[in-house]
C-alpha cells in the first residue's frame, strides 16, 4: 500500500493531474475510491509522448494492485481513471492508504468505530510538489464527533495543504447501528402458536358460518 500511494503521487507530478480519495464506510464494508485525472480540454492538447508516460506511469503501480478495480473516469469536463478497493471493517485497519501519510493510524470498532492519526500529514512533507490533498469519509452512521474542515450531508471533507499539514489529524467517531436482536426458540415458539391459535379461531368460524 505505501508502494501504492508514492506512485500515485509520482503520477501527480508527472502529468500534473488531480486526485481524491474517498472512503466510505457501512455497517458491511468499506470502499476506497482514487480519482486520478486531468480537465479533458488540457489532456487533449497532451502530445502523443505526455500520453504514453501518463499510460506507463498507471500501468507500473498497477502491476500490485490484484484487489483494485479499475475503470476509466469521465465526468465534469474531466477525464482519467477511477481505481476501487473494498475492505471488512477487520482488514481495514492495516490496508488503508492513510497509513502511508500518517505515522500512527488507528482504526477502532468496539464501542463505537473511530478513526483517530497523528498530527502530521507526512505526505506533504516528503512530496514539495504536492500542494493541496483532498480526503472525503462518507458513512451512513450517525457522526458523534469529527474535526472535519466541511460536512456536506453525510459527507465529511479534510483539506490539507502546505500551510496545515502540521497539524491536521484525522479526528471521527461514529455510533454503530443497534445490533438486530435474534430470535430465540422461546420466541419463535410463542409466534408460532399465536398464529396457531388465530388459524384454528379463523376455521372454527367458516365451520359456524356454513351451518
Amino acid at each position: 500500500m505505501k508502494k501504492t500511494i508514492i506512485l500515485i503521487l509520482t503520477i501527480l507530478f508527472l502529468c500534473g493531474c488531480e486526485a481524491k480519495y474517498n472512503i466510505k464506510i457501512y455497517e458491511d464494508k468499506i470502499n476506497e475510491e482514487i480519482l486520478i485525472y486531468e480537465k479533458t480540454a488540457i489532456l487533449d492538447k497532451y502530445d502523443d509522448e505526455d500520453k504514453v508516460l501518463f499510460e506507463d506511469e498507471l500501468n507500473y503501480w498497477e502491476l500490485d494492485l490484484d484487489y483494485y478495480n479499475k475503470e476509466r473516469y469521465s465526468e465534469n469536463n474531466n477525464t482519467g481513471y477511477k481505481y476501487k478497493s473494498y475492505f471488512t471493517h477487520d482488514e481495514y485497519e492495516q490496508l488503508t492508504a492513510l497509513n502511508r501519510c500518517y505515522a500512527e493510524f488507528n482504526y477502532q470498532q468496539e464501542p463505537t468505530i473511530k478513526i483517530t492519526t497523528s498530527k502530521d500529514f507526512l505526505c506533504l512533507n516528503e512530496y514539495e510538489e504536492l500542494k493541496d490533498f483532498e480526503i472525503t469519509i462518507e458513512t451512513d452512521y450517525k457522526v458523534i464527533n469529527s474535526n472535519a474542515d466541511k460536512v456536506d450531508g453525510n459527507k465529511l471533507i479534510w483539506k490539507i495543504n502546505k500551510n496545515n499539514h502540521k497539524n491536521k489529524p484525522i479526528l471521527l467517531e461514529l455510533e454503530k447501528h443497534p445490533e438486530k436482536k435474534k430470535l430465540g426458540i422461546k420466541e419463535i415458539l410463542i409466534i408460532i402458536l399465536f398464529f396457531g391459535l388465530i388459524f384454528i379461531n379463523l376455521t372454527v368460524l367458516k365451520k359456524d358460518k356454513k351451518k
